[in-house]
């Protein structure tokens, strides 16, 4: 899974009058899941040598590395152009500059890439959102390596377009 939804320094932000736009590439977010052998090494390894706090520290600072600090770009660049006016108008474009492709595309609500260790509590919109599947133009991204999609938002109603050109 890649997003473009980092923090990252590289980011170029430039903000014009009405409008804010936003450029860099793509990043890959980590997802490990654990095999059956490697969750029974791990618990047999809490119950007994990482009640140490030294080993502890020492688990807690890989799985950091691992699944959380990792910043890895991926050679895909996006673009995000907001314009307000009487509308809410988003442009989006996504460059393929490397060999990679896409299997599917969406443009996600709610997304957060940042690891909330014990969390039961949740906001109403986290439950609700949903995402706008754009798989019907993966085809045309993966053989044209670039694709526009254009989003028009009525701040009133809170309806959305989506518009697709290369």
């Amino acid at each position: 899974m890649i997003s473009s939804q980092w923090l990252d320094n590289k980011y170029q932000a430039e903000v014009d009058g009405d409008e804010i736009e936003v450029s860099g590439n793509f990043h890959k977010a980590a997802s490990q899941l654990p095999s059956p052998t490697k969750q029974i090494l791990f618990r047999l390894g809490l119950l007994t040598m990482f009640r140490s706090n030294w080993a502890s520290y020492q688990l807690k600072k890989n799985f950091m590395k691992m699944l959380i600090i990792k910043n890895e770009t991926v050679p895909i660049k996006f673009t995000c152009k907001l314009i307000f006016s009487e509308k809410i108008r988003i442009h989006d474009s996504i460059e393929i500059q490397g060999k990679k492709r896409f299997d599917s595309l969406a443009i996600g609500d709610e997304f957060s890439l940042i690891f909330v260790a014990y969390s039961k509590h949740f906001q109403t919109q986290e439950l609700s959102s949903e995402s706008i599947n754009l798989n019907d133009i993966v085809e045309r991204l993966n053989r044209n390596r670039k694709v526009n999609i254009k989003r028009v938002i009525n701040p009133i109603d809170g309806n959305m377009e989506v518009l697709t050109n290369d």
